[in-house]
């Protein structure tokens, strides 16, 4: 959104950084903002009066126009026919700066047109850097003094664009609602647009039939008579042309300015073009239509919400008017419309129609109500001090008003939440800050302002104080780490130790399944284990046991890399490892009839891969671990031989080592525990049940030190199997009470059947008598 600086300044005058640390302040405290672009008129740029306009004798499209500065009079030749003899115009001498087609600044200078020297030129709004219209020429309001420096009429200034973000677009899209922003921020006096009060209106028969009560929340209607259509005054013209929006003449300048200061749009219809005095709100039918603003027809649908006249359609609600209504300048007469539709239609209405337009981004974002009769007010002092128009009638639907919106507050949270101490009289400034009204009982209340819809709990206010405070005044802080953790188990221990030895052997640590491996078996010659566990449902005919040696997996690994093995370690030894687990049918394991092991296996290439290379590393394993000389029946070292299919296919020397760390580790100067890993209940898998649960609530209120935990386990033991799962899906504890309320969702389901409703609720009451019973709860 643009903001005009000076506009700003005005709204604040105790405003005194600069536009770029205004940006910096909604960007720090708001929302990014950046200096968008200066406008300064050069001070050679005069107000003059045409006298005289004479056809060009050379050119058919040229005229000689002689224009009068008060000081002196010149003649200028001149391609634009939109002026007239009286007219106020821009006049530019020789030397002014101004504009070009493609916005760069250019010096005017002396020229010959056609054979007649042009003692300067007249402007339009694009050569002097108001707008991006150069057809015509810009005509200035006829009271505009002759022979001033229009730089007076339209002093420089600084155009902000901030992006709003969708949180605090129901406040911040105008100017008032940045100045808002900026006062709280800078602790300065709160911005306020004083109307004065209107005069009465007679009783203009005009009624309101609103179609859909659900789609208004709220529609001022005003009728003027007398009113007088001519240009705006410059003051007003220049805030438009700083928002980049063109000024058409005094009524519909009035609506664009509103919607700028205020962030709320209001419409202007030409009451006598209204087919009757009646005004009403309904959805488009099917194949209806209508012309626009745009000078474009719209074919419409039944998303798009109308403001008709009798029954013909007049405008699209919140979006934009209708050309059969439009304001013009024979009108005298005028029906103004200001309201709050429901933001979600107009959203609606506008992408069906591909507009977008200034009134459409703000209804669709939602406006309160409740500053509704504020802001006809507004434009309506507008329009009777600069029409001179009179307000005859005034009619008005608002069936459900918007009260203030109460939120109990506790400022000690603002405290824990920002991680620094915040005292309750700065809480307190803060609010009040942002247009808030602050009780400050036992217990806080704060009432928020109208406009503030995105404030709706003691969390959004609590970041409204931490905000205005500035983040970057929040001291910054490393998040409290312990400086050192819990010990690990010591099976995680010695896996560590373990892995940390063998890469400094140049190994690579690889990981593999738990399966056996039936090719690679045979071709290590290895005998089929007697003691291996059979799987019921095998992945692969070859994986049908659960392994009892790392060996074949790691031979595996190797061929699958041999060509990155053979080219990069054919003079020294390197390889693979793996730390894990292998089983075998026998007494004493965790789960009952199987033994698991922890082991280490190495697979060594290379050409200085050995015997003595093998045992280098069984030793450096067995030291790490505390035993001094391994038995010879926990290592094995398979050297293979050239003859070996590994070998051969290889071809470099290859040496497999297992070492078994389990048994290894009884002969250990220091016992670790390896069953960590395997200890606790154990998990036996059970399929799920195909018959459909039956499911029940069940609400308690307990004492305030009985947890939900306690409450499941009860549910749990009475319930047993056929309770397949509890969920707690509320809880609640009013303030000072030692009472609170527990909510439990739980699924019944059997196994073998389905559970009929008589058996589930037998088994409901035994759990509520049984919560009654332990708990000493109450079922509500």
């Amino acid at each position: 959104m643009l903001i005009s600086y000076q506009w700003l300044r005005e709204l604040l005058p105790e405003l005194s950084p600069s536009p770029s640390q205004v940006a910096s302040l909604l960007t720090d405290h708001s929302f990014e903002t950046t200096v968008s672009h200066s406008f300064a008129l050069d001070t050679q740029v005069m107000t003059a009066k045409i006298i005289n306009i004479q056809p060009h004798p050379n050119a058919d499209r040229l005229q000689l126009v002689t224009i009068d500065t008060g000081s002196t009079q010149a003649t200028v030749v001149c391609g634009a026919h939109n002026i007239q003899v009286g007219d106020i115009v821009p006049y530019s001498p020789t030397g002014t700066k101004l504009f070009d087609d493609q916005d760069q600044i250019f010096t005017l200078a002396p020229a010959k047109i056609r054979g007649i020297v042009s003692a300067g030129m007249l402007n339009s709004p694009r050569e002097l850097g108001l707008g991006d219209s150069h057809h015509g020429i810009y005509v200035l309001p006829p009271a505009t003094s002759v022979g001033t420096s229009l730089a007076d009429h339209l002093p420089p200034d600084t155009i902000l664009d901030a992006d709003i973000t969708p949180n605090r677009a129901h406040d911040c899209q105008s100017h008032l609602g940045i100045a808002r922003e900026l006062a709280a921020i800078l602790n300065l006096p709160i911005p306020e647009i004083v109307v004065p009060p209107l005069p009465k209106s007679t009783a203009a028969k005009w009624q309101l039939n609103i179609d859909r009560p659900d789609q208004v929340m709220r529609y001022i209607g005003l009728v003027f008579q007398q009113v007088r259509i001519q240009p705006s005054p410059l003051w007003l013209q220049a805030k438009l042309w700083a928002m980049g929006s063109k000024p058409i003449n005094n009524v519909v300048d009035i609506t664009n300015y509103v919607l700028f200061e205020t962030g709320y749009p209001s419409h202007a219809f030409d009451s006598t073009k209204l087919p009757q005095p009646t005004v009403g709100v309904r959805f488009a039918r099917t194949n209806e239509s209508l012309a626009t603003l745009d000078n474009l027809p719209h074919a419409l649908n039944p998303q798009n919400l109308l403001i008709t006249s009798g029954d013909q359609a007049v405008a699209l609600a919140g979006i934009m008017g209708g050309q059969n209504s439009q304001v013009g300048d024979t009108t005298e007469q005028v029906f103004l419309e200001t309201a709050a539709f429901h933001p979600y239609t107009i959203q609606q209405s506008a992408e069906s129609l591909k507009l977008d337009t200034e009134s459409s981004r703000r209804f669709s974002k939602g406006l309160t109500p409740a500053l509704v009769a504020t802001v006809s007010a507004r434009a309506a002092a507008l329009l009777l001090e600069l029409t001179g128009a009179k307000l005859i009638g005034r009619v008005e639907y608002y069936p459900s008003p918007v009260a203030p919106k109460v939120i109990k507050f506790n400022p000690q949270r603002v405290s824990v939440m920002a991680g620094q101490p915040f005292t309750d009289q700065g809480i307190k400034d803060a609010l009040i800050r942002l247009r808030c009204q602050v009780k400050t009982a036992s217990n806080w209340t704060v009432i928020l302002p109208p406009e503030r819809l995105d404030l709706n709990g003691e969390h959004d206010l609590i970041e409204e104080v931490i905000r205005l405070a500035g983040v970057q005044q929040i001291a910054s802080r490393p998040p409290h780490i312990l400086e050192r953790g819990p010990a690990l188990p010591d099976l995680v221990q010695w896996r560590e130790t373990i892995r940390d030895i063998l890469v400094t052997y140049n190994l690579t640590e690889t990981s593999n399944y738990s399966f056996s491996d039936h090719v690679n078996e045979r071709l290590l010659d290895l005998s089929p284990d007697q003691t291996a566990l059979t799987l019921t449902n095998p992945v692969a005919p070859e994986q049908d046991h659960l392994r009892t040696t790392l060996l074949p997996r790691l031979a595996s690994n190797l061929l699958a890399n041999k060509s990155e093995w053979r080219t990069k370690f054919s003079h020294k030894e390197a390889g693979l490892f793996e730390v894990g687990t292998i089983f075998r049918a026998g007494f004493g394991g965790v789960v009952s009839g199987v033994v698991e092991e922890e082991c280490v296996g190495v697979a060594l290439v290379g050409e200085s891969a050995d015997q003595r290379a093998a045992y280098d590393i069984v030793f450096a394993v067995s030291e790490a671990l505390g035993v001094t000389n391994p038995p010879d029946d926990l290592v094995t070292i398979h050297v293979l031989s050239s003859s070996s299919p590994i070998q051969r296919k290889f071809g470099l020397p290859v040496v497999l080592i297992e070492i078994n760390l389990s048994r290894l580790l009884t002969h250990a100067t220091r016992q670790p525990d390896f069953t960590p890993a395997l200890s606790g209940p154990i998990v036996i898998f059970q399929s799920m049940s195909k018959y459909p649960p039956a499911y029940r609530d069940i609400s308690l209120l307990v004492d305030a030190h009985i947890t939900s935990e306690q409450a499941i386990a009860v549910i749990t033991k009475i319930g047993g199997k056929s309770i397949q799962a509890v969920d707690l899906f509320d809880t609640y504890q009013p303030a000072n009470s030692s009472k609170k309320g527990l909510a439990f969702h739980i699924a019944y389901q059997a196994q073998d059947r389905t559970m009929n409703n008589a058996e589930v609720n037998r088994l409901h009451q035994e759990v509520g008598e049984a919560l009654l019973k332990e708990l000493q709860a109450q079922l509500r």
